[in-house]
């Protein structure tokens, strides 16, 4: 056997093993509350966390597209807006991969299912912005959270304050 096969089974074992959970790793439940192609501003791709009501207010603030009623209470749990960002075209969007997310290493890692358009596709040319509001309990036992897309790539890390 060569060392790239031996290279080879080893990573895999350990992506395995990583993937399967370790003993520390803590599942917990989030929940997809809004998401829209047109979420009315021009905030940049990123993280925004809605920590009280004075702070959902002042997002729900300039909405061109109506939000339904947000009934997660803000006592027991944080609400995340993952912002794409603007684009230049239809066929961008966000939702939610999974409804299980992990804590690892104090971090909360959540999945999203990333869509840009599929090159050559005929697009609406229309500015859209991306986003999805997600609710996430509030726990000790993370500082930060980090959000990956389908393919596993690292889109964004959030870093929570100790006043929030």
């Amino acid at each position: 056997m060569n060392i790239k096969k031996i290279i080879s089974i080893c990573c895999l074992i350990l992506v395995s093993a990583c993937s399967a959970g370790g003993p520390g790793n803590v599942h917990v439940v989030v929940k997809p509350v809004w998401g829209s192609a047109f979420c009315g501003n021009a905030s940049p791709a990123g993280l925004q966390l809605i920590a009280s009501s004075v702070e959902l207010k002042a997002w729900l603030h300039g909405r061109t597209e109506p939000v339904p009623e947000i009934t997660v209470g803000l006592k027991d749990n944080y609400l995340l807006v993952v912002n794409m960002g603007q684009q230049s075209s239809g066929g961008y969007g966000l939702s939610l991969l999974k409804e299980q997310a992990e804590i690892t290493g104090r971090h909360l890692l959540i999945s999203v299912r990333w869509q840009t358009p599929k090159p050559g596709m005929m697009q609406a040319q229309v500015i859209t912005s991306p986003c999805l509001l997600v609710s996430v309990p509030r726990q000790d036992n993370y500082n930060a959270i980090v959000i990956f897309d389908q393919n596993i790539k690292k889109r964004f890390t959030f870093k929570i304050k100790a006043s929030q």
